[in-house]
């Protein structure tokens, strides 16, 4: 058993959720405040629908993951909050799958996909209103962003 295998097994995920663990870093970024907001989920969902149409155009029409394989992944991580270690463990695999990726150009366009809708769940949801010009996005997710970039750069 590869790595990758052992630490979804290790998470109980199926293998074919391989192909989804580019939607970890943005499920990361929704909970980082402690909080899953309907705007965040909303971005995830696009996301979602963006990353199934390159999988599909890439296997030429081969289905590799059904919907309800999908809607259960995302159920899974949108409903409770995930183990924090968990999400970054999959972050990780999901980074190394990227830089793997033979295409250069696609492994930009995965870097940049992931995040953009990153910042975009950021400044989805201020936690109060009025807000000063630098607490749009709150602190953990700043820290998040960080993360993230340094991992996807």
């Amino acid at each position: 058993m590869s790595d990758v295998q052992n630490i979804l097994a290790s998470y109980n995920l199926e293998e074919n959720h391989i192909y989804l663990l580019e939607l970890i870093p943005l499920i990361e970024m929704i909970w980082a405040d402690g909080k899953n907001k309907t705007p965040e989920i909303n971005i995830l969902y696009h996301f979602t629908i963006e990353h199934l149409a390159r999988l599909n155009r890439d296997s030429n029409s081969v289905e590799v993951i059904s919907e309800d394989e999908v809607n259960r992944f995302i159920d899974r991580f949108i409903h409770e909050r995930p183990d924090p270690q968990m999400l970054k463990d999959l972050r990780d695999v999901c980074a190394i799958r990227i830089s793997e990726k033979t295409d250069e150009a696609d492994r930009q366009a995965s870097r940049e996909a992931i995040l953009n809708y990153c910042i975009d769940i950021a400044a989805a949801c201020a936690s109060q209103y009025p807000y000063k010009f630098n607490e749009r996005i709150v602190a953990e997710e700043k820290k998040l962003l960080i993360e993230l970039f340094a991992a996807f750069s």
